[in-house]
């Protein structure tokens, strides 16, 4: 036989109540260290563990001079007065650092772009 809702809401009062006087540190009982976390950081975690699942994020990042005049200068984008952004390459997700360009829009690593050709 199912049990009665005054059962089921007892048995849900008691157990918040545990672990209620369980966080108050006293000898009444103990927690397991799942218990102990918030709702709110339980589906942190849990959203955290979905996202993360099988991503490997790309640890290289690359620099392209993306169709600058001046190349070849012997100048890489980090010492180049030259306007820079931070984006990830359209097919092989590689960080890269280039050179911005108002006219054109960059969507490609270099290695990429010459694939491509």
């Amino acid at each position: 036989m199912p049990p009665t809702p005054s059962e089921n809401l007892r048995k849900h009062i008691n157990t918040r109540t545990r672990k209620t006087v369980a966080q108050l540190e006293t000898k009444v009982g103990s927690l397991n260290p799942q218990e102990k976390k918030s709702p709110s950081q339980k589906h942190s975690e849990a959203m955290r563990k979905k996202l993360n699942r099988g991503v490997v994020p790309p640890a290289t990042i690359g620099y392209d001079c993306n169709n600058c005049l001046k190349y070849p200068c012997g100048e890489t984008t980090r010492t180049c007065k030259e306007l820079t952004r931070k984006n990830r390459c359209g097919k092989c997700g590689m960080v890269v650092v280039y050179r911005f360009v108002a006219e054109g829009e960059w969507r490609y690593c270099l290695p990429c772009r010459e694939g491509f050709k």
